[in-house]
């Protein structure tokens, strides 16, 4: 478990968050708070880890670098107020104001380097939500599959597609 996992789950612990709720429609007031959408950060490559290690990691720095560029070149169509960080960077959102992250466990753990290859044949799902930092309620906005975690134009246009309908 990386570092930046650690900081958001002492986080969420020590802001007195109790009895979350999960709900199945974006936030009222998503337009008027700002939120996280995150970047995939580089895996960083020790020369002590195996091999199939390395390949791995290898491979998600490429996929890193383009679905970085993608949820940059798309996240102009959001139409409200945002940001772009990192998951290093977590224990800084409440301080600057930011109510709303963008996440999902999957992209969380190919992030910390999580190898969750289970075969061939099997696709790990996981909700795609949006998650408040101050309650800890989480807002479900569609199912993700472990294939499609890299593709934020199709992660992005999800979220866009719901808020423009919002009243």
């Amino acid at each position: 478990m990386r570092i930046s996992t650690i900081i958001l789950v002492l986080l969420i612990v020590f802001k007195g968050v109790s009895g979350q709720e999960t709900y199945d429609d974006l936030p009222e007031n998503l337009m008027i708070e700002t939120i996280v959408f995150l970047e995939y950060e580089e895996l960083y490559i020790d020369d002590d880890m195996y091999n199939s290690m390395k390949k791995m990691y290898k491979k998600r720095n490429g996929y890193t670098i383009r679905a970085n560029k993608e949820l940059h070149a798309v996240v102009e169509n959001y139409p409200f107020d945002y940001v772009i960080s990192n998951r290093s960077e977590a224990k800084t959102w409440v301080e600057k104001g930011y109510k709303y992250v963008y996440d999902c466990p999957i992209m969380t753990a190919y992030n910390d380097g999580e190898n969750l290859y289970a075969g061939t044949n099997t696709n790990y799902v996981a909700m795609m939500y949006v998650y408040d930092l101050t309650t800890g309620d989480k807002y479900e906005v569609f199912k993700l599959k472990d294939n499609l975690s890299y593709h934020y134009k199709y992660i992005m246009n999800k979220l866009i597609n719901k808020a423009k309908k919002m009243p």
